[in-house]
C-alpha cells in the first residue's frame, strides 16, 4: 500500500487564540528540530479545522514543537464540516468500528499519528485554559493501493459523469489490502456486500489481488458446514462472486485452488435444497426454511413472511453458476456427484 502525506488545501474555522493557521496549509514537516521558527500558535481553549479537499482513507499526523508537554486536545474526523463539530450520539453521529473522536495527551517535540478512518475533515481543539502548543504540520496520512484507474465513463451529463468518478473513487477506497464493507464503518468483509463491489472494482481498476485475498480470507475463517459470515445466502453470494471474478480476470489458477472447498459447498447447499425439498413433501417446508434461513437479515424475514423461501431462491442462482463453471474448467465427474447426491432421510443435511 502506499503511504502519502497530504497538506490541508484550507483553514475552514478557527476558534480561540491561533496564531498562523494558514502556515499549516503549505506546509509538510519531514521532521521536527529543536530551532524550529516557523509554526502555529495554539493557547488556550482554542481549535482549527482543516479542509483537506476530498475524503481519503488513513490517519492524522500531526507534528508538535515546544508547548505543554501533554497538552489535552481533541480531534474530531468527518466527512463534512457538521460531522466534524458534533457530539457522538447527535443526529446519528456514531464512532462505531473506527474511532474519529478522541480525547488524548498531545506530547511536544513529537511527530505521531493518530486514528484510521475515512474523512476529508479534520477539527483539533485545545481543550485545557493556561496550555499551548506549537504545530509544525498536521497532515492527513492517505493510504491506498497504487493501482491505476484503468475504467471510465463520460455521457453528455455532468452531474451523472461527477456521480460515476465519486463512485469510482468510493470503491477504490474500501479496497485496502481486503475488501471492505466501508472504511470508516464496517471495516470488515462482508460477502454479501463484496459482490456489487467486486463489479464495481473490477470495472474501473486491473485486479491487484484484494478481491482473491478478501474471498481467501472469509473462506479461510469459514470452515464447512459453517456458512459464510454466519449467513446462509452469504455463501451463496461467494459462489457467485468467484464465477464473476473468473469471468472477469480469467484467472484459472486461483479459481482451480479452490476446487476441494467449492465442491463441498455446492454439496452442502445441495443437501440443504433436498432435505427442504422432502421437507416440504412431509408438510414441514416452512419451518425448514425459516431454520435454514436463521433470520439473517430483515429481508429474508419479509421474503418469509410473504410465502417466498430466499434459501431456495438465492440456491437456485448460486448453484447453476457454481456448476457452469466446476464444468468448464474442473472436474465433471464431482459435479455429477452433486446432481447425484443420495439423501436418506434428510440425513446429512447442514444446519
Amino acid at each position: 500500500m502506499v503511504r502519502e502525506l497530504i497538506i490541508p488545501q484550507a483553514v475552514v474555522r478557527i476558534a480561540g487564540k491561533v496564531e498562523n493557521a494558514d502556515y499549516l496549509t503549505a506546509h509538510r514537516a519531514e521532521q521536527i528540530g529543536l530551532n524550529e521558527r516557523e509554526f502555529i500558535h495554539m493557547q488556550g481553549r482554542s481549535g482549527i479545522l482543516l479542509d483537506f479537499s476530498r475524503e481519503l482513507q488513513g490517519s492524522l499526523r500531526i507534528v508538535t514543537g515546544y508547548g505543554t508537554n501533554g497538552a489535552r486536545i481533541r480531534i474530531r474526523l468527518g466527512e463534512s464540516v457538521g460531522e466534524c463539530l458534533s457530539e457522538i450520539g447527535e443526529k446519528g453521529s456514531t464512532i462505531d468500528h473506527a474511532l474519529r473522536d478522541v480525547t488524548l495527551s498531545l506530547p511536544m517535540l513529537s511527530d505521531s499519528e493518530y486514528l484510521a478512518s475515512g474523512f476529508r475533515f479534520a477539527n483539533v481543539e485545545l481543550l485545557d485554559e493556561g496550555a499551548e502548543v506549537r504545530l509544525k504540520a498536521v497532515n492527513a496520512v492517505y493510504i491506498h493501493s497504487p493501482r491505476p484507474q484503468v475504467g471510465s465513463f463520460a455521457c453528455s451529463d455532468e452531474t451523472i459523469n461527477r456521480i460515476y468518478d465519486t463512485a469510482a473513487y468510493t470503491v477504490q477506497l474500501c479496497a485496502q489490502r481486503y475488501i471492505w464493507d466501508g472504511i470508516k464503518r464496517d471495516r470488515l468483509v462482508w460477502v454479501g456486500d463484496l459482490y456489487p463491489e467486486v463489479c464495481a472494482l473490477l470495472s474501473v481498476c486491473n485486479d491487484d489481488g484484494c478481491v482473491p485475498d478478501s474471498l481467501d480470507f472469509v473462506r479461510a475463517e469459514t470452515p464447512l458446514p459453517g456458512w459464510m459470515n454466519n449467513y446462509p445466502m452469504y455463501s451463496m453470494w461467494w459462489i457467485m462472486i468467484v464465477e464473476e471474478y473468473y469471468r472477469r480476470t480469467g484467472n484459472l489458477a486461483w479459481v482451480t485452488a479452490q476446487r476441494d472447498y467449492f465442491y463441498d459447498l455446492l454439496r452442502q447447499i445441495e443437501l440443504r435444497r433436498l432435505a427442504d425439498a422432502r421437507s416440504r413433501g412431509r408438510g414441514g417446508g416452512r419451518a425448514l426454511s425459516c431454520q435454514a434461513v436463521r433470520q439473517e437479515c430483515p429481508r429474508a424475514r419479509s421474503a418469509l413472511r410473504h410465502g417466498r423461501e430466499p434459501l431456495r431462491t438465492h440456491s437456485g442462482k448460486a448453484v447453476p453458476k457454481g456448476r457452469s463453471r466446476c464444468g468448464k474448467e474442473a472436474d465433471r465427474r464431482a459435479q455429477a456427484s452433486l446432481r447425484n447426491t443420495p439423501l436418506r432421510g434428510g440425513e446429512g443435511a447442514p444446519d
